[in-house]
């Protein structure tokens, strides 16, 4: 059955949401990396290191997660946690992995040298910063501006100034969401030639 608007509750995130939130993680981004590694980057850093500052979207008849939203409230001290731990961490279970593919070290060598380094420049006015995703049952059904309004709440709350996010410059439909929902472009990477990335955010003090 496919979940409709009104069976979905949007809700502050557990650690008992982390299978639910890996898979929706793993199945929107890049498959070929193994789930987990894929996931100890994009989710699990701030599912374990900043709950109450994540949310998920719940069917409730299905007791089953279709979508969330993860963020950090300082990019600085997020990208320092990054280095810190969740670096080690990727390596060493990189390192245990019985089957290890070309996309796996390309992955790991992507999050050891390259990460977090691309929009430093919006840390001081948008030092928030989030990632979103919805399973594909769960798409277009207004399910990501409840959790998206939820995240602004709840950064509101806490007298955060603002947020950023990225999103691939040929994604076209995350984009569209974006814009949609009033957010001001900030910036590209790289910022010459095709770009790659775009930044989006808001204001909200």
């Amino acid at each position: 059955m496919v979940a409709t608007q009104t069976q979905i509750k949007v809700r502050t995130a557990k650690i008992e949401d982390q299978e639910a939130v890996i898979e929706i993680c793993h199945q929107t981004g890049d498959i070929r990396v193994d789930p987990y590694l894929f996931g100890l980057r994009w989710c699990l850093d701030y599912l374990w290191h900043e709950t109450e500052n994540c949310f998920v979207a719940e069917d409730v008849a299905h007791q089953k997660v279709v979508g969330y939203i993860l963020g950090a409230l300082d990019s600085t001290v997020q990208a320092a946690r990054l280095k810190e731990k969740v670096v080690p961490q990727a390596v060493a279970y990189w390192r245990q992995m019985e089957k290890r593919s070309w996309y796996d070290f390309r992955f790991l060598t992507f999050v050891r040298w390259f990460d977090r380094e691309v929009f430093q420049n919006l840390y001081g006015e948008f030092p928030a910063h989030l990632h979103v995703n919805l399973a594909p049952e769960a798409q277009r059904r207004g399910i990501g501006s409840q959790l998206l309004a939820a995240y602004e709440g709840n950064l509101r709350s806490k007298g955060v100034p603002g947020y950023h996010l990225g999103v691939g410059a040929e994604n076209q439909v995350g984009i569209g969401f974006y814009r949609k929902m009033g957010l001001t472009q900030l910036d590209v990477f790289p910022r010459y030639g095709k770009p790659m990335v775009i930044a989006f955010g808001r204001r909200l003090a």
